[in-house]
């Protein structure tokens, strides 16, 4: 009978414990602090010995309290605390249009006057002005913008930590997988085009996405050409609005595409963004080639040294809703709008087409109530675990004048990692390069995870 009543206690204890992390009951960095000196110093005999009144909590805790923060941290470091992509997010094939294309698109005028920080201001409007003046040629430089004082945002990692700084938009390179971002450019710069770009203000966005070379004469045939140095703070991938500071970055968040960082923004608040931090969710997913666990992902990114929030469910739909908001838009964009003069434009086109195959042969829904869909993320209750919440001025104290990412970029890097679930690209990833996938379809169903094509997500499709 007692032992029956302790299990009993117990199980209560454990209820009590996850209804305060379903919750979002958080744990600040000092109780976390003090949980762990006073384990450290915590003499085992005494306390298996003595009663419970003898037993003094640290900072005035008690029991309860102890208990939850002692568990949280404890699976926080393990990684079990943090919910895996396919843990949060279930997901649903629905419509896009030319009205999804225009929703992403900043105005210029409107973008310029909410930006706050002054150099993302000077750097906004230096990569405007230089794009627009069609004297100016377009660069190929892979060099990110050198700024004086000027420090890229980290995620998750301490300052004194090694942290690499990834691309969101790839660096400029020979095989072009830049300008497969060249509606990305347009979207986020606020470049001007009619409803069906001109090859001219295809190049606008090229040279607004890649930088520029001013113009100079040629002595000897008095012809103009341009400069080989790429004009100053000119190019949206080559900015710091374009880098974010992460851990095993090209591994993680590039070639198998285990990292999902989402701003947490509606469409609205993204377009709207000043310059300034904001807060992001975070997901880690397993290897598509078993060679990681989502929770060694969270360990090696520094999520699990972390103290992160639980994101609300408001959080999450807000992230949801741009991570939607962009597959749209580039879906349309590559299915609807002219191609910028890259070969790969037209592999991403048949990947999609090759992606929607997959997925019918896979799930048994008719290939052709996919046509015209994209896949987009949808919620699912989670069990026990949370996802993660970090606000990235907080992941990069130490540093001075910090330049974070432009949420819109962020939420296209993001974008890529969730289509590779599936199977297929709407824009291209930073790394590897090219030549790193097969010839012709070899990259559609390599890099794809089964577990994502449950039951369960099979009957929540909305067609």
């Amino acid at each position: 009978m007692a032992e029956q009543k302790q299990e009993q206690s117990e199980e209560i204890k454990e209820q009590e414990t996850v209804s305060n992390l379903a919750a979002g009951f958080a744990v600040t960095d000092e109780e976390i602090d003090a949980v762990q000196r006073h384990l450290a110093s915590l003499d085992l005999r005494v306390q298996r010995e003595g009663s419970e009144a003898q037993i003094h909590f640290p900072n005035g805790m008690d029991a309860q309290r102890f208990q939850f923060v002692l568990w949280r941290t404890m699976q926080q470091k393990s990684g079990n605390l943090f919910a895996c992509v396919d843990e949060a997010f279930s997901h649903e094939w629905v419509d896009f249009g030319k009205a999804d294309f225009d929703a992403l698109r900043r105005s210029r005028q409107t973008h310029h006057s909410l930006i706050l920080h002054e150099t993302v201001k000077n750097i906004y409007e230096t990569i405007w002005k230089a794009a627009t003046n069609e004297e100016n040629g377009i660069s190929n430089s892979p060099n990110t913008m050198k700024i004086a004082g000027v420090n890229h945002a980290r995620l998750c990692a301490e300052v004194e930590m090694v942290a690499e700084a990834a691309h969101l938009c790839p660096k400029s390179a020979s095989d072009c997988k830049t300008d497969t971002w060249v509606y990305v450019a347009l979207a986020v710069l606020g470049l001007p085009a009619g409803d069906i770009p001109t090859q001219d203000e295809i190049l606008t966005m090229r040279k607004g996405l890649r930088g520029c070379l001013a113009p100079t004469p040629n002595s000897n045939t008095g012809n103009q050409g341009h400069a080989r140095r790429t004009m100053d703070n000119t190019g949206l991938n080559r900015s710091p609005c374009n880098m974010l500071r992460t851990m095993d970055q090209k591994y993680i968040f590039d070639s198998s595409a285990c990292l999902y960082v989402l701003p947490v923004m509606d469409l609205a608040e993204a377009k709207a963004w000043d310059g300034n931090s904001y807060s992001v969710l975070i997901l880690c997913d397993n290897d598509k080639n078993r060679r990681a666990t989502h929770q060694d992902v969270a360990d090696r990114v520094g999520l699990s040294k972390t103290n992160a929030a639980a994101a609300t469910n408001e959080d999450v739909s807000k992230a949801i809703e741009l991570l939607s908001c962009v597959m749209r838009f580039s879906a349309y964009a590559l299915e609807n709008m002219p191609a910028p003069p890259v070969k790969l434009w037209e592999k991403l086109k048949v990947e999609v087409v090759q992606g929607r195959s997959l997925y019918s042969s896979i799930t048994g829904v008719p290939v052709e109530d996919l046509e015209g869909k994209i896949i987009i993320p949808t919620e699912k209750e989670l069990d026990r675990k949370i996802i993660a919440k970090v606000d990235l001025r907080r992941s990069s104290r130490g540093l001075q004048n910090v330049v974070f990412p432009d949420p819109i970029l962020l939420t296209c890097k993001t974008s890529v990692n969730w289509s590779r679930k599936f199977g297929f690209r709407l824009i291209a990833e930073a790394e590897p390069d090219e030549q790193f996938w097969p010839n012709g379809d070899g990259f559609v169903g390599k890099n794809i995870d089964i577990s994502s094509f449950d039951s369960e997500s099979k009957s929540e499709q909305t067609y």
